[in-house]
Formats: structure tokens, C-alpha cells, sequence
């Protein structure tokens, strides 16, 4: 009897370093780890899906890192939605002028084509308006700063030390919640001598911008309390 429970031990012992040889999770070097969850009735199965379940540590700068649900974003389309639809409106307005003066005999070349000019004008500019801001202005947010970058040609890239950041406003319009998507901007209040300003603009999860953000900061200004009184 003692040598079949031997054995058994010595096959649990052989399977259990097998297991961390095989998903390198650390069962082979914490035999006391192994025994708890033996004696909490984990069978070898359970053991074997939780090895495999395990997951890879968080990189530096994730969102699983730092703790926080967003840490990059861009300029959203969606937040020119109130300028195209203006921009359909002053379409529109041009189009009857046109109809107008045309009916009654005023529609010469000069009038027509300042009607057409106009509207055609209006389109190429909030063209260029939108793929410069959707193409070129992105924002990102590490544990320490957040950077914005904007620019064609040139590009530019704005560093914001978030220990810096004294006040921060979310501002939401009534246009941005029912037009725009639920977009919004964050302004930034900083001591800092380049932007003491920052507006961060057509973000279209703004709130959770705004919270990560604010969560980071006051985790920078907790730790250089505790690195000063240390």
C-alpha cells in the first residue's frame, strides 16, 4: 500500500514538472505553489487550462501597463459633421439663387457663375480641411507625457509633461453630442512656458481621453511627493 501512494506521488511530481517544462509558468520552481493548489482540489485538467490561459505580461505603454483605457487617438471625421452639413447648406442656398435669377431673366454668365464658383470653393476647401485634420493630427498618451503631433510636410509634435497639467476641462457642445457623434475637447491648463494651453480636438471617445489622462497626472503627482518625502 505505502509503495502504490509513492508512486502516485513520485507520477503527480513528474507530471506537474512536465507541465511547467512545458508552458515555462513557473510550476516547476514552486513546489509549495503546487502543493496549495492540491489541496484546494485542483485536478491536473485545471491545472493544464490554466497554464494555457495564461497571458503574456502587459508591454511598457499599454493600456494593461498603465492602467488605463486610452492611451492614443486621432482627429475623428465625425466631428466635422455640423461644417459639412453647413457646407451643404450654403450648397444649397447658391443653387436656388441661381434658379432664381435664372427664371427671371437676371442669370448672366457673371451671375451664374459666382453661384456656381462659390459652392464648388466651399467643397475643395472643407475637403482640404478634412483630410488635413483626419490624415495628420494624432495624439498619444504614455505614463509620463502626452505628445501631439500635427502637420503634412512638416510635422510637429507637441510634448505635455503631465506632472505640468494644473487644470483640465472636457467640453462637449450640444452640436457635438447630437450632430458630431459624442465628439469633444480637452483643454489642458499647464505651467509649462511653450503651451501653457492645449487643445485637444475632435477626439471621438473624449471622456475616456479625459479620464486616463487625468489618471495618469495624479499618479505622476503622487509619486514625486513620495520620492520627496523619502
Amino acid at each position: 500500500m505505502s509503495d502504490d501512494r509513492t508512486d502516485g506521488h513520485d507520477a503527480d511530481g513528474l507530471y506537474a514538472r512536465g507541465e511547467g517544462e512545458l508552458y515555462d509558468d513557473g510550476f516547476h520552481g514552486d513546489s509549495g505553489h503546487q502543493d496549495n493548489q492540491h489541496q484546494h482540489g485542483m485536478t491536473k485538467d485545471q491545472m493544464m487550462d490554466q497554464a494555457i490561459e495564461r497571458k503574456e505580461p502587459p508591454k511598457a505603454g499599454s493600456p494593461e501597463a498603465l492602467g488605463v483605457s486610452w492611451t492614443e487617438g486621432k482627429y475623428s471625421g465625425k466631428n466635422l459633421r455640423s461644417k459639412c452639413l453647413l457646407v451643404w447648406l450654403v450648397t444649397i442656398f447658391f443653387i436656388v439663387i441661381s434658379i432664381i435669377l435664372w427664371r427671371n431673366g437676371y442669370a448672366g454668365k457673371v451671375a451664374l457663375t459666382l453661384t456656381m464658383i462659390i459652392p464648388v470653393c466651399t467643397w475643395v476647401y472643407f475637403g482640404a480641411v478634412y483630410f488635413y485634420r483626419t490624415m495628420t493630427i494624432r495624439y498619444r498618451l504614455t505614463q509620463h507625457r502626452f505628445y501631439n503631433e500635427e502637420g503634412l510636410f512638416t510635422k510637429t509634435v507637441d510634448t505635455l509633461e503631465l506632472i505640468n497639467i494644473e487644470d483640465m476641462t472636457l467640453k462637449q457642445t450640444l452640436v457635438d453630442r447630437l450632430v458630431n457623434g459624442g465628439t469633444g475637447t480637452i483643454v489642458l491648463i499647464s505651467n509649462d512656458a511653450t503651451h501653457p494651453t492645449l487643445k485637444v480636438t475632435g477626439l471621438e471617445n473624449p471622456r475616456a481621453a479625459f479620464e486616463s489622462i487625468d489618471e495618469l497626472r495624479r499618479r505622476e503627482r503622487n509619486a514625486r511627493v513620495i520620492r520627496s518625502v523619502n
